[in-house]
């Protein structure tokens, strides 16, 4: 399987700008600057860069897998559980500790079934955790979405219909993001890509300055066009079709090196955990230990930062230990 190196940067922005936006919002006090305002608000919509990403990757690790039945059931869900299930379950865990009420222990039973993502409401219990509910349900559903790609038409016209989806989601049903029959438009234009990737990269690569170009102009468009709830699709498509087929056909230093990489392999686990990093600095009140507000905000970005990455890093060091010394010896005994 061909690896698109260039997508770690894609993932770093995306992971990095969430947790800016989040620690902003979250501050008791405001943070001067109105252009410095309104980009870093308008990061939180990253997490539908997100949902594009994550169509495009599962299609490069099992769509042919499942479409030539290579793969078992087991062996799909088996994995996909394993990646998210037990950082998320002790997040979860830790959050019913603190909150320790009974709405608390209602939520987090149903954050660890997974499947919350059905829910028509928002969760309390890690809040942010809705795009995981929701990117499992395109997990859960995958089988079935490769179906619906199969073909190149097939995929257009699923895409098309998607469109109509989101559209009368935000009409007639009113729902959002966090709403499957709204964000499968997202997840469909991932699809369109990875059916298409050969031909973006080969005009790409014959136009780098047009390419780089194109992108440019969709990041200013995305700030160009009004910010409401009817125009969000048109605003943002554009620029996540444009960052993640630029990022696709070329390799670049500044989205694949060391750091991008590093950041790539633990973007699920920042994301999940960054808010409960954020009340343990609040609950040490460390929120405002600078006199300027600006400089305050990016102190503690940097501390719920370092805490998330150490948080991510411990958890993986303890859970390989575990799974060598613990499931091996397991599985050995059953032997």
């Amino acid at each position: 399987m061909k690896r698109y190196n260039s997508l770690n940067g894609i993932r770093t922005i995306a992971c990095l700008g969430i947790v800016l936006m989040h620690v902003k919002s979250n501050l008791p006090y405001d943070v001067s600057g109105n252009y410095l305002n309104l980009i870093i608000n308008e990061l939180g919509n990253l997490t539908i860069l997100f949902m594009v990403l994550s169509s495009f990757s599962m299609c490069c690790g099992y769509y042919e897998k499942i479409k030539n039945t290579l793969i078992s059931p087991e062996q799909f869900y088996g994995r996909r559980v394993k990646k998210i299930l037990p950082f998320f379950a002790l997040l979860v865990f830790l959050d019913v500790i603190i909150e320790h009420n009974l709405s608390s222990i209602i939520e987090g039973f149903a954050d660890l079934t997974l499947m919350f993502g059905f829910l028509s409401r928002n969760m309390q219990v890690l809040g942010v955790a809705w795009f995981l509910g929701l990117v499992f349900i395109f997990y859960m559903i995958f089988p079935f979405f490769v179906y619906l790609f199969s073909n190149k038409k097939k995929a257009w016209f699923v895409t098309f219909v998607s469109a109509i989806m989101n559209f009368i989601s935000t009409y007639y049903f009113e729902v959002g993001r966090i709403n499957m029959f709204y964000s499968f438009i997202f997840f469909c234009i991932g699809g369109l890509i990875y059916l298409y990737k050969d031909s973006i990269i080969k005009i790409l690569n014959k136009n780098r300055i047009i390419s780089l170009m194109i992108l440019i102009i969709s990041i200013i468009i995305y700030f160009v066009i009004p910010n409401n709830d009817y125009l969000f699709t048109i605003r943002i498509l554009p620029m996540c079709i444009m960052l993640l087929a630029y990022a696709i056909s070329f390799d670049s230093k500044i989205l694949d090196n060391k750091f991008t990489g590093f950041i790539s392999s633990i973007s699920l686990e920042i994301y999940l955990c960054h808010m409960v990093m954020f009340r343990i600095v609040e609950k040490l009140q460390l929120l405002k230990l600078i006199d300027n507000n600006l400089c305050s905000y990016f102190f503690v970005y940097g501390l719920v930062l370092i805490g998330a990455i150490g948080i991510a890093i411990g958890f993986k060091v303890v859970w390989n230990y575990v799974e060598k010394k613990v499931f091996r010896r397991e599985n050995i005994i059953s032997e």
